[in-house]
């Protein structure tokens, strides 16, 4: 019989990859929102704090300079009268640089924590036209607020950098970005803690080992200089920076600031620049979908785990038996391999699944085994003694073996837990 002819196959053809930003959109777009936001500030005049600092630089004011926020207080007060005189231009135009700046910097991070190109842009658009920049891109004397930014996003940055491959230089220029920062604003002297805080969600990772050393010394060297400083001479403030230290208070300062991040539009004007409660459902509408956002990431980062180890406690009920356990869980790819121990040292058992077979083995040496279903619906076969066959230090052990086989071990664990 003649041979049949093979059919020829077309290649599949791959799916067009979906369409992202170019590159050049994502660094206009940031100070472009910034300008159109908050771009007419920088034609505006000196607002009255502003006047009671040039009336300092003139010698007209019996106040003396505090030690607080010494880069955009006294140095740049100073500074800038002596080279442009009592011309608002300069300071405001430089508050406006510093803004559009950080937002830059905010789409620089979340490219380099590896989110892509949109979240890119819609993370330096939303810092550009954030509302919560209006009093530091209008007063000259807010000018603290944007360099802090600024400093803090640098420093970011510099140990994102480093993240990718080691750079000494860069490292310990990170570190002095730590000090620019509090000596911008020294609230900011937590600055470490929250570097810290975002290197442990892992995004950026590479070859080198990041800036977190130089940035918590030489930041924590700075907030001792503020402690100490603090301690020795307390500096002046008013009325407005008299808020309570009570959660509550904290609660609806976080809800205010996260309600002026969406909204864009809303100008935050000196006499505003407050807690605002009337804001709070707005808060929470964007403090709950950014925690949903979040957890949705680590829940697929989570579930995206091929190897991983964990451990902790178990403790598990029937009708009639309880029984409480040490849990150490190794996963191998498919193999997955579980060790348990009761308390005291009463009993224990070791669970081993290769995908196929499922085998549990008590501290005295009796096997269970069974067939752990691989098809996808299929459940669990297991060969469970009866319970005249157990003795009553290993009864538990049963139960986890009928737990195990019902949780379908073959599966990764949505969340590990370590401990």
């Amino acid at each position: 019989m003649p041979k049949a002819r093979p059919v020829p196959v077309s290649p599949r053809r791959k799916p067009p990859p979906a369409w992202e930003p170019p590159a050049w959109l994502v660094l206009a777009a940031p100070p472009i929102a910034a300008a159109i936001v908050h771009g007419a500030g920088v034609f505006g005049f000196f607002a009255a704090d502003d006047l009671e600092f040039l009336a300092r630089v003139r010698g007209l004011s019996l106040t003396p300079w505090g030690w607080s926020r010494p880069l955009p207080g006294r140095l740049r007060w100073e500074a800038f009268t002596a080279i442009f005189g009592v011309h608002p231009l300069p300071h405001l135009l430089l508050a406006w640089l510093l803004h559009a700046a950080s937002a830059l910097l905010v789409a620089r991070v979340a490219l380099l924590a590896g989110l892509g190109r949109w979240p890119a842009l819609v993370a330096g658009v939303l810092a550009g036209a954030t509302a919560v920049a209006y009093t530091s891109t209008h007063w000259a004397s807010g000018l603290g607020e944007v360099m802090a930014a600024a400093f803090a996003l640098v420093t970011l940055v510099l140990h994102l950098e480093c993240r990718r491959r080691t750079r000494p230089a860069l490292a310990w220029l990170a570190g002095a970005g730590a000090i620019a920062t509090v000596a911008s604003k020294e609230s900011a002297m937590l600055l470490p803690f929250a570097v810290w805080a975002l290197d442990r969600l892992g995004l950026g990772r590479g070859e080198g080992r990041g800036a977190l050393r130089e940035i918590g010394v030489l930041g924590a060297l700075a907030a001792a200089a503020v402690i100490i400083a603090w301690r020795v001479a307390p500096p002046l403030a008013g009325e407005a920076y008299a808020f309570g230290a009570t959660p509550l208070v904290w609660l609806e300062n976080l809800l205010t600031y996260c309600a002026w991040v969406v909204r864009i539009f809303d100008p935050v004007r000196d006499r505003s620049a407050t807690l605002q409660p009337a804001l709070a459902p707005v808060g929470v509408v964007v403090l709950a979908a950014w925690c949903l956002a979040a957890w949705s990431e680590r829940r697929a980062a989570l579930q995206a785990l091929e190897n991983y180890q964990a451990s902790g406690q178990l403790a598990a009920a029937t009708p009639t038996e309880g029984f409480s356990a040490s849990l150490r869980w190794q996963q191998l790819g498919a193999t997955s391999d579980v060790l348990l121990r009761a308390p005291l040292g009463v009993g224990g058992a070791h669970v081993n699944f290769d995908g196929e077979i499922l085998r549990v083995t008590n501290n005295q040496g009796a096997q269970l085994e069974g067939v752990g279903g691989a098809a996808a619906h299929a459940p669990a076969v297991v060969r469970v003694p009866e319970a005249s066959e157990c003795t009553c230090t290993e009864s538990w052990v049963r139960s986890a073996a009928m737990a195990a086989c019902a949780a379908r071990i073959s599966r990764p664990m949505s969340e590990p837990t370590a401990t």
